[in-house]
């Protein structure tokens, strides 16, 4: 299993960063991995809403489809991915900074198949591009 973590303070409010992360879509506008990301399921977002990513990943071109398995307004999400090549779970906080925004991420990775001989170097890769889309995040939400 490989563990990350970050945090980055944004200069917006809880419900406002909630509002931008919760709704998945906007992914590929901050993450230079994701290709494309669509909504699958019906109804509101929250818990149970059901994702596809197309992603690329040190040259593979990847799919996942993922569920929100935590959606609580201003304060937390998390989701897991139920399809892929590598089993996922990932948690956001959203924390009050003094008018801004304390993000924090999480994420478990579990490799599977040819990843799994790869995670020394993926580790490296992975902390790295989530520390970007955490910038790339503070940037757009900023600007």
């Amino acid at each position: 299993m490989l563990k990350f973590r970050t945090s980055v303070t944004i200069n917006r409010s809880p419900e406002e960063v909630f509002s931008f992360v919760s709704d998945f879509e906007n992914e590929p506008k901050y993450q230079r991995e994701v290709e494309t990301t669509t909504k699958i399921s019906e109804g509101p977002i929250g818990v149970g809403t059901t994702f596809c990513d197309v992603v690329r990943v040190m040259g593979l071109r990847l799919k996942s489809t993922y569920d929100i398995i935590e959606y609580e307004p201003s304060r937390s999400l998390a989701i897991k991915i139920l399809e892929g090549q590598a089993r996922f779970t990932a948690r956001w906080t959203f924390t009050n900074a003094g008018g801004g925004t304390e993000l924090g991420f999480s994420a478990d990775v579990y490799p599977t198949g040819l990843l799994r001989l790869i995670q020394p170097l993926l580790q490296l890769r992975l902390q790295k591009q989530f520390e970007g889309n955490s910038n790339r995040l503070k940037e757009i939400l900023e600007s």
